[in-house]
């Protein structure tokens, strides 16, 4: 979920040795800027700012699937949950959904 929790407090009860930590890959995306990350089944997901909704295998970082919303006007971060990516378009007209993908396919479950 954006920062962790419903309440968005971005806190985690764990400590991370930084410096053991290093990258296992990198990818870049011409559009991802202001992105937001969740993760769940092995990918990591992220909503673009050019509407789109990415899943990346989590080991490593190819690309899995993808969402194309350019009829709405933003989308906002996904979450996950149960296998399941949840993630809202909005344009305040016809394409303002509450939409639901399986995250291993990225088949629509609902909208």
């Amino acid at each position: 979920m954006y920062q962790v929790n419903a309440s968005h407090t971005g806190f985690m009860p764990m400590q991370i040795g930084f410096q053991t930590v290093s990258p296992r890959w990198t990818v870049s995306y011409a559009s991802n800027q202001d992105s937001h990350i969740t993760t769940g089944s092995g990918k990591l997901f992220f909503s673009s700012i050019d509407r789109k909704l990415i899943a990346l295998e989590q080991s490593t970082g190819d690309e899995v699937w993808r969402q194309d919303f350019s009829s709405a006007a933003y989308v906002n971060p996904p979450s996950y949950a149960d296998g399941k990516v949840y993630i809202q378009t909005v344009n305040h007209s016809n394409d303002t959904y509450l939409r639901c993908y399986d995250a291993n396919t990225g088949q629509l479950v609902f909208q």
